[in-house]
C-alpha cells in the first residue's frame, strides 16, 4: 500500500507499481482531507506532528479499508506525511503488516501510540532520509 504525502494524491504514487514483481498487487488510497491542490492524512499541529485524533481517524479508516480486502502480505510504503501514516499503521498492530518503508517522514510521537521499546523489533523496516528534503526537518 502506497501513502502520499501533504498536497498530493494516489496518482503520484501508482508509478512506482512498475518497482514491484507482477504478482504484487498495488493500492495507493487518496488521503481524506483536501489540502493544497491534493490531500492529506491527518490535521497537524507542525510539519510532522500529527493532531491525535486526526491522525486516529486516518488509521481507523485505512485499517477498516484493508481489513475488507482479500490480501496476503500487506507492505506499507509512505512518503512524507505517508511515511507518519506508514508507521502509525505499524505501531498500532505491527503484526498485521509484513513490513514498512519509510521515505523521509518521522514515526508519530505524541499522539497516543504504543512506542513501548522493541515494538517493531520483529517487523521488516526501511527507513529513508535525503539531506535536501526542504519539507521534512
Amino acid at each position: 500500500m502506497l501513502l502520499h504525502g501533504n498536497g498530493a494524491d494516489e496518482s503520484n504514487l501508482f508509478p512506482l507499481g512498475d518497482l514491484f514483481g507482477a504478482a504484487a498487487t498495488i493500492a495507493a488510497p487518496r488521503a481524506p482531507i483536501p489540502s493544497e491542490g491534493g490531500y492529506r492524512w491527518y490535521a497537524a499541529h507542525d510539519v510532522g506532528r500529527p493532531v491525535a485524533a486526526s491522525l486516529a481517524q486516518s488509521i481507523v479508516r485505512l485499517e477498516t479499508w484493508l481489513a475488507a480486502q482479500t490480501a496476503g502480505a500487506v507492505w506499507l510504503v509512505g512518503f512524507s506525511a505517508g511515511a507518519v501514516m506508514a508507521g502509525a499503521l505499524a505501531l498500532r498492530a505491527p503484526q498485521r503488516y509484513a513490513g514498512i518503508a519509510m521515505m523521509h517522514g518521522p514515526l508519530p510521537f505524541d499522539t497516543g501510540l504504543p512506542l513501548e521499546r522493541d515494538r517493531l523489533a520483529h517487523a521488516e523496516v526501511f527507513y529513508g532520509y535525503g539531506s535536501a528534503d526542504a519539507v521534512i526537518p
